[in-house]
């Protein structure tokens, strides 16, 4: 028998807990909304608990220099709103809105080490319209992260004093908050005004993101296939508030996602799809797993947010809430989206088979020339500018003049948007403007009273302070055109017209010039000097910028989108006229049709127009989808290029009383096809 070891005496140990308070707020606060989590974050607070109608984001400087600004209209900060911007997960002291873990305002340490708060609020106005205050807080990120983690002891001070609308860039007897975010930090990303106009729309639903502005100017709208997908439930019984905002893009970024939380962006629902049991999804859910995108808002599952923001809590999908939303989003959103995208994709099927048609007719047309028909003439309306900047309450008015109209047709001004006084000429060709005192976005628009649907419109931006700028900011050029771009406020704001220099980036815009004379030769350059100068397009098309810039002073930039685009087609009249195919003098409309219970693969018959001979294409005859299935839209061209050979052949003859072998009519259909290939070749040659 072994003898046991002696073991050693082991004494207990008495351990204490310890936690490093400020490295576990700043990994908490650092990553939430993403990369433009600290413009989200604020834009939100502006939104939802200020009831801002506008929100502006001003980008400058760059490096260490680089600064934002966050301005909005709203309600501004109470004393209870000062203390929670200040507050880190005081859960209990708030029970609504999408900031109930008090972590929003803190993100912005992550970018940045100092802020500047001011604000002035909407009740302290009412309540003491003669002396009511402007509260401002200033202080270093660091130094509040340091009294939430106890390392020092400390206070931050809100000061009043009288309101200095000039400072908080609103217009005077405002409401609003300004928060100035200075100091960035190292190895943060610097985001320039445009990319933040490009892509902070899709991190924002389309109601949120209406009312932002950068550097004075909207932020770009996603381009969507049909119209979107909009619910709103203010109170149901189970789910709270709920809002469902979707929508299928034209063209899908690695961007488009769809998201589901009780605010923006908690939880891709392909992971919150794969979370929920077996027993509770139903099969209809699934629609909303391809194709489609947005943000599905729950109220009630606020309170199963995890503190990362970014997920659910496991115990919501043991709830009998998940049950409740199931049966929601079956009855309520799957069914009349289905209906939605079922009819999205018979709209991309028919322009789709438009493209087919449009390729058809220029193949057959060449079998017998253009058909004699009149063009209307086209209704143009253009202005003399697409976009104007000025100050509050101007007191000299802006005249926009109409550049090319139709004289036969009265002109009419469309003025309840336009954010300040209006006197139209009584012809109507002019209109003298005077902006009003609000900062924002508005828009004149001129329109023909007998055809309101062809419009003018000239974009209006009210700003607190001049700035260079380039007039106009954004424009459309056909290739080989030239457009004279101007600086505007550069006596102001440039060290003068000399150091003024105009860019091209070579890298995107490797065809645009600048042209300018000297000595009575033009001379085409990447660049150019002085207070205006002459773009001239290449054949590449697509949207370039040029850069106007000081060049004693970097940090005064101004920029100008140009889109270089083909001149759009003049419009037809005579109905569908232009649809119909002239072959050897005999007139056909030919187009693609769906019959489920006819079984041949075309139809021949006259329409209502007598000399017009309609021509069906059945779609969903089996020799039309194996084409399509095997060939895709060449072997639909094809079949439907010699389905329209075939029946004008045996229509000739049926009218002339012909009776055609097989043999013949193979002959008929092979000089046909040479014919107008010959034709074709010639008139593309």
């Amino acid at each position: 028998m072994k003898k046991s070891k002696k073991c050693a005496t082991y004494v207990a140990e008495q351990i204490r807990p310890q936690c490093d308070h400020l490295t576990s707020i700043q990994r908490l606060t650092c990553d939430i909304g993403g990369p433009f989590g600290h413009l989200i974050e604020a834009i939100w607070n502006s939104y939802e608990h200020g009831e801002a109608k506008h929100i502006w984001i001003m980008v400058n400087g760059r490096g260490l220099s680089y600064e934002i600004s966050i301005v909005d209209d709203g309600k501004g900060m109470n004393a209870y709103r000062r203390q929670r911007s200040l507050n880190l997960a005081m859960t209990a002291e708030v029970q609504v809105g999408r900031n109930y873990q008090d972590l929003g305002l803190k993100r912005l340490a992550a970018d940045f080490k100092h802020v500047t708060v001011h604000t002035v609020n909407v009740d302290e106005k009412e309540a003491d319209p003669d002396s009511y205050p402007m509260w401002t807080m200033d202080y270093d990120f660091d130094t509040l992260f340091s009294i939430l983690a106890g390392k020092t002891e400390g206070t931050i001070e809100a000061k009043p004093s009288p309101p200095n609308f000039l400072q908080m860039d609103l217009p005077e007897g405002s409401t609003g908050t300004k928060i100035h975010l200075k100091q960035p930090r190292e190895g943060r990303r610097h985001f320039t005004a445009e990319k933040i106009r490009k892509d902070l729309p899709d991190c924002l639903p389309p109601q949120v993101a209406d009312r932002v502005y950068v550097n004075g100017l909207p932020l770009e709208k996603r381009q969507i296939v049909g119209e979107p997908f909009k619910m709103v439930i203010d109170a149901h019984p189970h789910l709270g508030r709920v809002g469902i905002d979707l929508y299928v893009p034209t063209t899908r970024t690695m961007r488009d996602q769809l998201k589901i939380g009780p605010f923006e962006g908690v939880c891709d629902w392909r992971k919150f799809y794969s979370q929920i049991p077996e027993e509770v999804v139903g099969e209809k859910l699934n629609i909303l797993l391809d194709g489609v995108f947005g943000t599905i808002y729950v109220e009630a599952f606020k309170g199963f947010v995890t503190a990362s923001r970014q997920d659910f809590e496991a115990s919501l999908f043991s709830n009998s809430l998940l049950l409740k939303f199931v049966d929601f989003m079956e009855r309520e959103v799957c069914d009349p989206l289905q209906q939605l995208l079922g009819m999205i994709q018979q709209t991309e099927v028919n322009k789709r088979d438009q493209r087919l048609l449009d390729q058809l007719r220029k193949y057959a047309g060449a079998l017998g020339g253009k058909e004699d028909r009149g063009v209307a003439k086209p209704s143009i309306l253009t202005l003399d500018t697409s976009f104007i900047e000025v100050l509050p309450s101007q007191s000299r008015p802006i005249e926009i003049k109409v550049d090319k109209y139709d004289p036969d047709l009265k002109l009419a001004w469309e003025i309840s948007s336009c954010g300040g006084r209006t006197e139209v000429s009584a012809e109507g060709r002019s209109v003298r403007y005077w902006p009003g005192a609000k900062v924002g976005g508005y828009d004149l628009v001129c329109y023909y009273v007998d055809e309101p649907k062809t419009r003018a419109r000239v974009e209006i931006s009210i700003v607190s302070e001049k700035k260079l700028r380039i007039h106009p900011q954004r424009v459309t050029v056909y290739p080989g055109r030239t457009k004279r771009l101007m600086a505007v406020n550069w006596e102001d704001c440039s060290s003068g017209a000399e150091n003024l220099r105009w860019r091209i980036d070579p890298k995107e815009d490797k065809e645009g010039r600048f042209i300018s004379t000297i000595m009575d030769r033009k001379r085409e350059s990447e660049t150019a000097c002085g207070p205006e100068a002459v773009y001239c397009a290449g054949s590449k098309l697509g949207t370039y910028r040029v850069e106007l810039f000081d060049k004693n002073n970097r940090r005064v930039v101004a920029v100008c989108d140009i889109t270089v685009a083909e001149p759009l087609e003049k419009k037809e009249s005579g109905g569908r006229s232009h649809d119909v195919i002239v072959i050897d003098g005999s007139r056909y409309h030919i187009d693609f049709d769906r019959m489920a219970t006819y079984p041949g693969l075309s139809r021949l018959f006259r329409g209502s127009h007598r000399d017009v001979v309609e021509i069906r294409i059945n779609r969903l005859h089996p020799a039309c989808k194996h084409a399509e299935r095997c060939r895709g839209d060449d072997g639909l061209l094809e079949l439907a290029l010699n389905q329209l050979l075939m029946l004008h052949i045996e229509d000739r003859a049926r009218l002339t009383g012909e009776s055609l072998s097989s043999t013949e009519i193979t002959r008929r259909f092979g000089d046909l096809y040479r014919t107008m290939v010959e034709e074709y070749e010639r008139r593309d040659s």
